[in-house]
């Protein structure tokens, strides 16, 4: 069902017929793993940019500078996942998206 609905980041997501938070909890897992595969090809993306093949013909120093900025880069992408990050987008599908009604 979660996959017919095809529930995207930043959707609220409620259900009021909630019994055991099931379908809440895969509607959480199916955006959380859109999420991560994003951010898993924008490592790639990065990687793929910065460790060309003129990589192994740059000086040690700027080989440094590359490596440290991909690291920068990776540092703020992982911080999109860290539920501690009061700014990180599982953050705000945790607490911003999904809700369940219960009388």
């Amino acid at each position: 069902m979660v996959e017919v609905l095809d529930p995207q980041e930043g959707e609220v997501i409620c259900d009021p017929c909630c019994g055991s938070g099931g379908f809440l909890i895969k509607a959480f897992e199916y955006v959380r793993a859109k999420i991560e595969n994003e951010i898993h090809l924008a490592k790639e993306r990065i990687k793929k940019d910065y460790y060309n093949a003129d990589y192994e013909k740059l000086t040690e120093k700027k080989r440094e500078a590359i490596d440290e900025t991909v690291n920068d880069l990776f540092h703020k992408l992982n911080a999109e996942l860290d539920i501690n990050n009061s700014k990180s987008r599982i953050r705000a599908l945790s607490f911003d998206c999904i809700f369940w009604y219960r009388r």
